[in-house]
């Protein structure tokens, strides 16, 4: 556990925060048309937004423009350019910004625009048609879709000691909602030591 704790400490750069990971159907971006979703940050210090994007055939050569605003005031928060060049037949696509240092509880939306693109080389966008996600929603356009967008959140943790306590929290918070496995863990902690004590 302790090795796990170390692991932790100093290799981890990013922290998941949410990670909607389900969906098999695409949408196309092009032109005027915006593909976004609503989330709700659970942690400060969001930085980086994955998308499972796809680039049929590599076609696509156009920029791609991701928008990051305050949901409720639609109020710019980050934009990041990107080329078709950088997205693949699929692909997960990471868009890293500065991180939001007071994020957590506050309410984000992001989207994709592509103007010069095509429908013949559009770029696509994994959803699922299914509601996965009940703190936020899919929106086409500005206006809301059913579905849910193919994505994961991240957040920088910040110092050694934070990701540590997370860590912990997080082993704890796993241990206590599944009784059989805490026995199961602590039976094999105590054997692992008392071997040991015993070599």
């Amino acid at each position: 556990m302790f090795f796990v704790l170390l692991l932790s400490a100093f290799g981890v750069r990013k922290r998941v925060d949410i990670a909607q990971t389900r969906g098999e159907h695409l949408f196309q971006i092009y032109g005027d048309r915006k593909v976004g979703q609503t989330f709700i940050a659970s942690r400060n210090n969001l930085n980086i937004i994955f998308l499972d994007l796809k680039n049929a055939a590599l076609r696509n050569q156009q920029p791609i423009y991701f928008h990051l605003e305050e949901a409720e005031t639609a109020q710019s928060l980050r934009e990041i350019e990107i080329s078709g060049l950088n997205v693949g037949d699929p692909s997960s696509v990471r868009f890293q910004f500065n991180p939001i240092l007071d994020s957590a509880g506050k309410s984000y939306r992001f989207y994709l625009d592509s103007p010069t693109s095509t429908e013949e080389d559009a770029i696509e966008v994994y959803y699922s048609p299914q509601n996965l996600y009940s703190e936020g929603e899919m929106i086409i356009d500005d206006q809301k879709f059913g579905g849910e967008l193919r994505f994961t959140s991240y957040y920088y943790p910040g110092s050694k000691t934070t990701v540590i306590r997370e860590t912990i929290k997080d082993l704890m918070a796993r241990l206590l909602t599944d009784k059989s496995f805490m026995i199961v863990y602590l039976a094999l902690l105590f054997l692992i030591a008392g071997l040991s004590l015993v070599i």
